[in-house]
């Protein structure tokens, strides 16, 4: 016998029909007696519970199978079964606002149902522990509902820490004690009388791709202390096979639709047991993947040398640990773009309000950034031009993007030319006009030989040109180095992919698309490198530029595993010294400009070298609790 029991003369208590599961904790049946005096009992005896809505599995409301009386809606199931207590979603329902402070939802949906499972390590996937309808997509007072289920039974038993992971866990987790927990709510949900409950919510692995930066890291699992290797997308495992009810269920009275899922659950929860035996070869493979981490953390170190990670830990160490990855402080730098962006903006306005009139400077600084961002433009559009050419049977909307940016640089070479004139007014002896937007040299002091520079007296302007040219490089450097990062990414997770699916795939078309931001780094690095070192090599050496070849395009992770892994100079680039013409501004003898390009290498680093300990963190964690779930 699965699951029940033979006696049928007491009443039910609420989920006593379903298959539990042995491995997670459970006080009184499979934890030791003094569990609780464990000092890392938060890792070992934390409670996973996963959330999401199947809208597949909708409920079509017809007139025949709605309506009847109160034993045909009913199941024979009664509380015992993984639906939750109707009675208590109701009354919840009644006394509190529906949305539970979540922006409206205006396109709303049918009934679906919004499960609570414990992803677990079984390869089988989640355990389904609590079930329930809601209606008009998945607001938060139903998925509440949900949620209290397990984490009452938990709560009583006598755990106190739990993991939640929801697809928006970001937003639902916010006031989730206050609509729950609270005493001063109109219904207390989940009681703690007995002393505080502790819940950490995560976002799921794979929809925490669609976050922000921001939001990603402060929810994500892989920064996250005391959940191992979960991806918290374990409830979404058990859709293949329940996908295939919709249309047998989607008409059936509540409470038929009920008993027949339930069924379905109890055998999924009951395969999930069977597949027990498989953790002696998950601990092993989980100690195989914490191995190789180990590895690459000291092949890191190897390459970043002694000195650099004593810095590294230190300030690791001194910023809490995990908590280093999220400090808000976080190094930044003006890059061209953004410089670009600023010089749009009406002089002598601020967003602060009224700001000092605008110096000659500023007005040859505004001149070459917005000659740079033309010859990007130029670069991509002979680029897009020769790609079209190739194409059999292109789109019309591919011609008029590439008409568009034709015009945007006729435009921008025509403004160009009147500011060049404008500011360099001895130039209007040569004629300067725009020529095609494919073929014109963009005229800046760089264009000119060593004599004309002298002769029109554009020193200056050419060492602005420069100083922002080495700005420009390491600014496209810092592009390429993030997108080898996602590069990185996506490779391994088109990896990880079974071989039957094909080549239409999110990580397929994302890891086109990151490839051609490479390509794009890469044109605008070569460019910029070029005109630098034709101008002034010494001043491109001084600040550690060098010629981009296609074999320094690789990652971090590239070379993983081999006795001696060397860096490509991208990932280590720094001045080597005080470049020509810079005075020192401090004691130190270093430029604002060696400043920042020094805090931009850093902060690549210190993320990778945050991303290898917490793998090795997360990994320890993953065979300490698999140990104690297999004891």
């Amino acid at each position: 016998m699965r699951a029940g029991r033979m006696n049928a003369d007491a009443p039910l208590r609420d989920g006593e029909l379903c298959v539990t599961c042995p491995a997670c904790p459970s006080p009184g049946e499979n934890l030791p007696p003094n569990w609780q005096d464990d000092p890392l009992k938060q890792l070992h005896y934390s409670r996973f519970l996963s959330g999401d809505g199947n809208f597949k599995l909708q409920r079509v409301a017809r007139k025949q199978s709605s309506v009847g009386s109160g034993a045909r809606q009913r199941s024979m199931l009664g509380d015992g079964a993984f639906w939750v207590p109707e009675e208590i979603l109701k009354r919840y329902l009644e006394v509190n606002d529906t949305s539970g402070g979540e922006s409206s939802n205006k396109a709303g949906r049918s009934a679906c149902n919004t499960m609570a499972g414990d992803p677990g390590y079984a390869p089988a996937g989640a355990r389904i522990l609590d079930v329930t309808g809601v209606f008009c997509g998945e607001r938060f007072r139903p998925v509440d509902v949900c949620f209290s289920g397990p984490l009452n039974e938990s709560y009583k038993a006598g755990l106190r820490y739990f993991v939640i992971t929801y697809d928006i866990a970001c937003k639902y987790g916010v006031n989730f004690k206050a609509r729950c927990c609270d005493p001063s709510c109109k219904y207390v949900l989940i009681p703690t009388t007995e002393g505080e409950i502790f819940i950490a919510f995560c976002v799921n692995k794979f929809h925490q791709e669609s976050h922000d930066d921001n939001c990603a890291a402060k929810n994500s699992l892989n920064f996250t202390k005391f959940v191992g290797r979960t991806c918290g997308e374990g409830v979404e495992t058990i859709w293949a096979k329940l996908n295939w009810l919709q249309s047998s269920t989607r008409e059936m009275t509540a409470g038929m639709r009920i008993e027949v899922l339930s069924e379905h659950f109890n055998d999924w929860n009951w395969q999930k047991t069977l597949g027990l035996s498989a953790y002696r070869k998950k601990y092993a493979s989980s100690v195989a993947s914490l191995y190789e981490a180990q590895k690459h953390l000291e092949d890191l170190k190897a390459c970043l040398g002694d000195q650099e990670v004593r810095r590294l830990l230190l300030e690791y160490e001194s910023a809490g640990g995990q908590q280093f990855f999220a400090d808000p402080n976080k190094v930044t730098w003006l890059s061209r773009q953004e410089l670009t962006n600023e010089m749009a903006m009406p002089w002598g306005s601020t967003p602060r309000g009224p700001g000092p009139s605008r110096p000659v400077e500023v007005d040859q600084v505004d001149l070459i950034c917005k000659a740079l961002q033309i010859e990007a433009m130029q670069a991509k559009l002979v680029q897009r031009q020769h790609d079209f050419k190739l194409i059999r049977h292109p789109l019309p909307a591919l011609q008029a993007k590439i008409t568009s940016l034709r015009d945007d640089i006729i435009s921008g070479l025509e403004l160009h030319y009147a500011s060049l004139l404008s500011i360099a007014p001895q130039l209007n002896s040569l004629g300067l006009s725009p020529e095609e937007a494919e073929t014109d040299e963009i005229t800046l002091p760089s264009r000119f030989t060593p004599e004309d520079v002298d002769r029109f007296n554009l020193k200056d302007l050419l060492e602005i040109e420069m100083q922002i040219r080495i700005g420009h490089a390491y600014d496209a450097i810092g592009q390429l180095k993030q997108a080898l990062g996602m590069r990185s990414f996506w490779s391994r997770h088109i990896k990880s992919q079974i071989g039957s699916q094909t080549k239409k795939t999110k990580g397929q078309a994302s890891l086109q698309a990151v490839n051609a931001r490479v390509k794009d780094a890469m044109r605008t690095y070569k460019v910029c490198w070029g005109w630098i070192v034709k101008v002034s090599p010494e001043q491109a050496a001084s600040f550690g530029l060098r010629q981009l070849n296609d074999t320094d395009v690789r990652d971090l992770q590239e070379g993983h595993g081999q006795r001696h892994r060397i860096l490509s100079w991208i990932w280590t680039l720094k001045p080597s010294s005080t470049g020509p013409g810079d005075l020192t501004e401090d004691a130190v003898g270093e430029t604002m400009l060696q400043r920042v390009i020094e805090d931009w290498r850093s902060e690549f680093i210190r993320l990778d070298f945050v991303h290898s300990v917490s793998d090795v963190e997360r990994w320890v964690e993953e065979v300490a609790i698999i140990g104690r779930e297999m004891a």
